[in-house]
C-alpha cells in the first residue's frame, strides 16, 4: 500500500494546497492532520477558484475520500461556511469525514484573551514568537478531558444539517 505524506517545512505559503490539490486528483484519500482555520489555500479546477481552510482539497474530487483529522481545531462557524459554499457551487461533500476526537473552538477560545495579551507576543524557544490564537488555545484545552471534541456536535449539528460522517 504506498502512500504520499506532503510535510511544509516552512511557516506556511510553500504551496502544500496546490500540491495537495493536484495529487488528490487521482487518490483514493486526502487527510488533513493538523492546524486549523487561520491557514487556507486557493485552488483553481476548471477555471473556478475554491478557498478552503479546514477541508481538503480533495473535496472536489468525487471519487476521493477527505478525512479531517484528530489534531485539526475545528471552528465549527469556519467549517459550516466553507460546506454551505461548496454545496452553494454544487460540490458534492458527502466524501468528507471528521474525525470524532477533533477539538472544537469554543466561544471563550475567541473572546477570553484580553486585548493586552492578543498584542503581546508570547517568547517561545528558539527565539520564534507567536501571538496567541484561538487555534492554540483549543490545542492547549484538547490535553484536557473536559475540552469539546466534535463527537459532542455530530448529532446535534452535523448530522441532520450537513449529513457529515464520523466514526474515525
Amino acid at each position: 500500500m504506498a502512500a504520499v505524506v506532503l510535510v511544509g517545512a516552512q511557516w506556511g505559503d510553500e504551496g502544500k494546497g496546490k500540491i495537495t490539490d493536484f495529487l488528490a486528483q487521482k487518490a483514493d484519500c486526502v487527510v488533513r492532520y493538523q492546524g486549523g482555520s487561520n491557514a487556507g489555500h486557493t485552488v483553481e479546477v476548471k477555471d473556478e477558484k475554491f478557498m478552503l481552510h479546514l477541508i481538503p482539497s480533495g473535496i472536489l474530487y468525487p471519487a476521493t475520500l477527505c478525512i479531517v483529522g484528530n489534531g485539526v481545531v475545528v471552528d465549527m462557524e469556519k467549517i459550516i461556511e466553507e460546506l454551505a459554499g461548496l454545496q452553494k457551487r454544487g460540490i458534492d461533500t458527502s466524501n468528507l469525514r471528521i474525525s470524532r476526537k477533533a477539538p472544537v473552538v469554543l466561544p471563550y477560545h475567541k473572546n477570553w484573551i484580553p486585548w493586552k495579551i492578543r498584542r503581546a507576543k508570547l517568547a517561545l524557544p528558539n527565539g520564534v514568537s507567536a501571538l496567541p490564537t484561538r487555534i492554540k488555545l483549543t490545542a492547549l484545552d484538547s490535553a484536557l478531558p473536559i475540552s469539546w471534541r466534535i463527537g459532542k456536535s455530530w448529532r446535534t449539528v452535523l448530522k441532520p444539517r450537513w449529513n457529515i460522517k464520523t466514526g474515525l
